[in-house]
Order: structure tokens, then C-alpha cells, then sequence
């Protein structure tokens, strides 16, 4: 079992919407657990990611092509780059953190985690 790494309640719906933070890259297999877990509960998730992490999760184009990622594979995004519409069930940002200090400990972090780089826009 997975539990969120923050869980909001919406004050006027009472809607539930997990929110995941994720710093560094994960095998594919660690990474397809968590939003498959979401795919049958069905709540919102908000995925806060590195530039690391968000190709991994909602994929990134190749030189042969768009590569999907793992939000893709297990169904909870369409399959093909972004199209710009809002997706009921997930919500991917990039992780900006304002605090330089805190901002560089994640970059030290992450330096050490980092599989390939990718841009993301």
C-alpha cells in the first residue's frame, strides 16, 4: 500500500486530492506502483516532480519520436505528448522551490540521483 506524501481536503467540496512529491528518478516499476494505485482509487493526485522525474512520469520527446511515460502506461493520461487539456484524475508541475537554501539542498540531492536530463516546458 501507498499513502500520499500529503493529502488536501478541499474546504467548500470536501473533495479529497493527493499530492505527491517526487525528487529523484525511480525504476519504472517503483514509479508505476504509485499512480496505478491512484488509476482504481479514482481521487485527484497533484504530482510536484524535478525536471528528473516529470519525463519519467508523463513521458518526453526522443529524437525518434514522443516516448510515453509512466502516466501514459498505466492509463491515467492519454497515450502521446501533452495536448493542453486538463485532466480530471492528474496534475503534473514542475517542483519550484523558493527557499534558496532548501532549493540547493535538492540540487545537491538530486545530483546524486539524477539518470539523464531531460528539458521540460
Amino acid at each position: 500500500m501507498h499513502w500520499p506524501d500529503l493529502v488536501v481536503i478541499h474546504p467548500d467540496t470536501h473533495l479529497l486530492f493527493a499530492v505527491e512529491v517526487e525528487l529523484t528518478p525511480k525504476t519504472p516499476a517503483a514509479l508505476r506502483q504509485i499512480p496505478r494505485g491512484y488509476l482504481q482509487a479514482r481521487p485527484k493526485v497533484i504530482y510536484l516532480g524535478t525536471d528528473a522525474v516529470i519525463p519519467q512520469l508523463v513521458g518526453h520527446q526522443t529524437p525518434d519520436g514522443w516516448k510515453d511515460g509512466i502516466a501514459q502506461q498505466v492509463r491515467l493520461l492519454p497515450s502521446g505528448p501533452p495536448t493542453g487539456e486538463s485532466n480530471p484524475l492528474l496534475h503534473v508541475n514542475e517542483l519550484r522551490l523558493r527557499d534558496p537554501g532548501v532549493r540547493a539542498q535538492l540540487e545537491r540531492h538530486t545530483a546524486h540521483h539524477r539518470v539523464g536530463t531531460y528539458a521540460v516546458r
